[in-house]
């Protein structure tokens, strides 16, 4: 089947395998992605309705949708595939991923490097652990640029590791893929061990003028205020900003310290600036402007911000779990 002809596009069908990891066996996984890279859409149609037939493999509809459609196309039985169990959306994955502790490239990091490189198109690379009672293995998750031929980059992955003796366990997505449970619980648990590009600065934004060592932060009285369509236009840009940290947890209010526990502290980001959502709160209530740069960096903007790379993610993350400043905490948090 030539694949410009085909009913179902070739990405597409990397995009269900990619939905599919940890649902199928990693080994048929593996087979189903070579295949692709190699034009045999025809194999990975006839594993894929074997994998539906066991029964024990749940499926979205579109997931469905899109194995009938690649099932038919080659003149394979579909029974299977309806029968298989539905899902309106995939639960957490019954694994447990964790980083390594050494978080240094090792000789297998850049046998993903180096084949990554030889396709092109690579943004980052994570590691992780996957635990389950079975076993643990080393899993690799890539983001790629959007134009990349993430086909092809994943095949050249595969056969480098398999080459070197290594289990073949990749994944790899374009920048701005929404991902299943499956990936947001690895990337969230992965160390990131290359990048492409070096990180850009990331600042973080204090949010009072100073601090107490007996009663904690405060603004100072000639604190600037923004009014009127300033302040609702820097408002809306940091609500926008993607949260990469939350928690619980509540400050006093400084200004009415009769407002106990009314201040929430969780951090939003937009890879170029970190704020808290203290910073939120002061100027929504008290119209006290944030830290300057953020306020002229918030009015350049041509709309709100746009939604971090799992690159950028884990940047700010690591710039917010960075070692504190000499200066007190309280005035970036």
């Amino acid at each position: 089947m030539n694949p410009e002809t085909s009913v179902v596009e070739r990405d597409d069908l990397h995009d269900l395998l990619l939905n599919l990891a940890g649902r199928v066996p990693d080994d048929g996984l593996a087979m189903m992605r070579t295949c692709l890279a190699d034009g045999e859409d025809d194999q990975v149609a006839s594993m894929l309705v074997t994998a539906a037939k066991t029964g024990r493999l749940t499926l979205t509809r579109e997931e469905a949708q899109l194995i009938r459609a690649v099932a038919e196309e080659h003149g394979e039985e579909v029974s299977g595939v309806e029968e298989a169990p539905r899902a309106e959306e995939l639960p957490p994955p019954p694994f447990e991923f964790s980083a390594e502790d050494d978080d240094a490239m090792d000789e297998q990091d850049l046998i993903v490097v180096d084949a990554a490189n030889r396709v092109g198109g690579l943004l980052g690379l994570w590691r992780v652990m996957r635990i389950s009672e079975a076993e643990e293995v080393r899993i690799y998750l890539g983001e790629t640029e959007e134009t990349a031929d993430v086909v092809e980059l994943v095949a050249e992955v595969q056969h480098s590791l398999a080459e070197a003796g290594a289990e073949p366990r990749v994944e790899m997505f374009t920048e701005g893929t929404v991902l299943v449970p499956y990936h947001e619980a690895a990337l969230a648990a992965a160390e990131l061990v290359w990048t492409a590009e070096p990180p850009s600065p990331i600042r973080l934004a204090r949010v009072f003028d100073g601090a107490d060592p007996e009663t904690g932060p405060f603004f100072e009285s000639d604190h600037p205020r923004l009014d009127g369509d300033r302040s609702q236009r820097v408002l809306d840009y940091l609500r926008g900003g993607e949260v990469v940290l939350t928690t619980d947890g509540l400050m006093d209010d400084v200004v009415s310290p009769e407002q106990v526990a009314s201040v929430p502290v969780g951090f939003r980001s937009d890879g170029t600036w970190i704020w808290s959502d203290s910073t939120i709160y002061y100027l929504d209530r008290y119209r006290l402007a944030p830290e300057p740069a953020l306020v002229e960096h918030a009015l350049a903007a041509d709309g709100p911000p746009s939604a971090l790379s799992w690159r950028a993610y884990h940047h700010v993350l690591a710039e917010l779990s960075a070692p504190a400043p000499e200066e007190p905490m309280w005035q970036a948090s």
